[in-house]
């Protein structure tokens, strides 16, 4: 018995038939059609859940803060000469944690500088109320006494003031005896011009 031959046809619509065998479609149009439309459909509702919908709480999760780069840059405010690095490349640090240690000769002899203006500043105050008050002896605050301790030159300064003060004070001493003497040669003088008078005369020049 001989098999009859199947017919091919080919319909308008694009799919391909066999006569006596299930159609299948060819044409991509319509699933893409529906494709599109399911995707516009599912973003568009996202999206207005996402404007639409109460978020009353967060989500917790965790993670790690890095930098773009992964690299810091560690700038002193005011510069300065690197003299020692205490840490390397990649290792963790924390708050607080020394990485470098600058050259201080520049900082320590500024230092220096200005704690030596101001003990003698100080000193010399110390000084002049002193000689205004009419004081015997000179004397010094603790602090200055105190840096006098730890620094030969501070030291140094205070026994200038103390000689400058001496000194002055001898200067003063032998200028008003100069002035007494001067008052004490004008007294017979006085006497002769006034020979009547009884008072006796003030230290003072007639």
């Amino acid at each position: 018995m001989d098999a009859k031959p199947k017919t091919l046809n080919i319909p308008a619509n694009g799919g391909t038939t066999i006569e006596g065998e299930v159609v299948l479609p060819t044409d991509p149009r319509r699933p893409t059609l529906i494709g599109l439309l399911f995707l516009l459909l599912g973003f568009g509702g996202f999206l207005a859940w996402a404007a639409l919908a109460p978020l009353d709480e967060g989500v917790p999760t965790q993670g790690i803060v890095s930098l773009d780069t992964k690299r810091k840059a560690v700038q002193h405010p005011s510069g300065g000469i690197v003299k020692e690095v205490l840490v390397r490349e990649g290792q963790w640090v924390k708050e607080g944690d020394v990485l470098m240690r600058l050259d201080d000769a520049n900082v320590r002899a500024a230092y220096l500088a200005s704690r030596f203006n101001y003990a003698t500043l100080s000193a010399m105050q110390s000084r002049l109320l002193a000689e205004r008050q009419g004081a015997a002896e000179l004397s010094f605050s603790e602090d200055l006494r105190q840096m006098a301790q730890e620094d030969a030159e501070i030291a140094r300064l205070l026994a200038e003031q103390t000689h400058l003060f001496h000194s002055r004070r001898q200067a003063l001493a032998v200028e008003l005896s100069a002035i007494e003497q001067s008052i004490m040669a004008r007294r017979p003088r006085c006497a002769v011009i006034n020979p009547n008078t009884k008072r006796a005369w003030p230290r003072r020049a007639c």
